[in-house]
């Protein structure tokens, strides 16, 4: 009996699916620069001429991976504005979800990094999906600062340590996770330094 064609685009799906499976692996073991479109076709069982036929470079499957993981980070992100309370527990709140994110997909973050790191529109993808939770942390912040929830300090600086607390986080998480899982501070020991 032959094959309808949903099940040609099922297997096509399918395929494309263990592609990028497999370029994200390589690419956090190994940073992009290192890795061949031979090596992706290699491990997943596939020619190189087929690989073309769902990625015309690495570098596509580098932007889908980046717009995958920018997408979902976004949709977190989304999820500020429906969080209640003072500007404190709004940011709980966000940093409650972000932690949860990196407990159910280390890798993201990871991935996200390599996208900043290589020009063009995987780096543009990436800044666009950071710049849009630097302004919203930001946008808290201050707010909490106008109604006494949060510390009066440089609004700028506190982004930054709260965006490298939330990097250094997730990047422990990645690299050392058994140790970092059994150790992992509660919300209010991370946020300690932004509560008035």
């Amino acid at each position: 009996m032959p094959r309808s064609d949903e099940t040609f685009q099922q297997i096509r799906d399918d395929r494309r699916t263990q592609i990028l499976e497999v370029a994200k692996q390589m690419i956090l073991e190994k940073g992009l620069s290192s890795i061949k479109i031979s090596d992706i076709a290699k491990t997943v069982g596939m020619s190189q001429g087929l690989f073309y036929r769902y990625f015309p470079s690495k570098e596509d499957v580098l932007i889908t991976i980046i717009e995958e993981a920018t997408t979902e980070l976004k949709e977190k992100a989304s999820i500020i504005s429906q969080l209640k309370g003072n500007s404190y527990e709004v940011l709980f709140g966000l940093t409650e979800h972000l932690i949860e994110n990196f407990h159910e997909n280390p890798k993201r973050n990871q991935l996200i990094r390599h996208g900043l790191a290589y020009p063009g529109k995987a780096q543009d993808l990436a800044n666009e999906a950071s710049t849009l939770l630097q302004k919203q942390i930001y946008e808290i912040i201050v707010k909490g600062q106008n109604d006494g929830s949060i510390v009066k300090v440089e609004p700028m600086k506190l982004v930054v340590i709260y965006l490298s607390l939330m990097q250094g986080l997730a990047s422990s998480l990645y690299f050392f996770k058994d140790y970092t899982d059994s150790n992992f501070p509660d919300i209010d020991t991370i946020l300690r330094t932004f509560k008035a």
